[in-house]
């Protein structure tokens, strides 16, 4: 099927790719668009963020997008889809949530789930102001590392009230929360 110059403007004037420029106004971007015929000038629009229910996106300014106008009107435009050239590569049958800053959530192919943040961040559970960070595996590797190295000097280690003196100890019932055993050097 080919369609007549008059036909391809008449359909550019519906949908567009164009670039985002920023925020126009909360929900909504402005746009900026290519020429859709060579006498016509670069376009420039506000389009609102069409997102699946329950996703708020802010997409980066630069990013690409496809802009459909409701009902003919350059008034009533909405965006439709974006694309970033820095997206991430992932395998067929993969999900990737993510961000240019990089945290990343990925369900992989293979059923795991993935979650990554920022070097240097931690995973948090309950919001963004909670104090009570995921402890991963490797932290808690590492704790129990450290807590098996660890010794008491002789005579310093108590178990309820009373030192203890040997190279073994078993915790009186009094503290529930001492290990089962605790090995003591000598």
């Amino acid at each position: 099927m080919t369609f007549t110059r008059a036909q391809k403007t008449y359909l550019a004037r519906f949908c567009r790719k164009q670039i985002i420029r920023g925020r126009a106004a909360a929900g909504y971007y402005s746009t900026e668009g290519y020429a859709t015929a060579p006498d016509e000038p670069q376009s420039a629009d506000v389009a609102k963020r069409a997102q699946h229910y329950g996703l708020v996106t802010e997409p980066p300014e630069g990013t690409e997008c496809v802009t459909v106008a409701i009902g003919g009107g350059a008034s009533c435009r909405i965006s439709v889809a974006e694309y970033t050239t820095d997206e991430p590569e992932i395998e067929a049958g993969e999900v990737l949530l993510w961000a240019r800053t990089g945290q990343r959530i990925l369900l992989t192919k293979d059923g795991d789930v993935v979650i990554t943040p920022k070097a240097g961040r931690h995973i948090l559970l309950g919001g963004t102001d909670a104090n009570d960070p995921v402890v991963t595996k490797s932290t808690f590797d590492n704790f129990v590392a450290t807590y098996n190295g660890h010794a008491h000097l002789p005579g310093t280690l108590t178990a309820g009230a009373t030192p203890v003196t040997g190279t073994t100890a078993t915790p009186s019932a009094t503290n529930g929360n001492a290990p089962d055993r605790v090995a003591q050097t000598k």
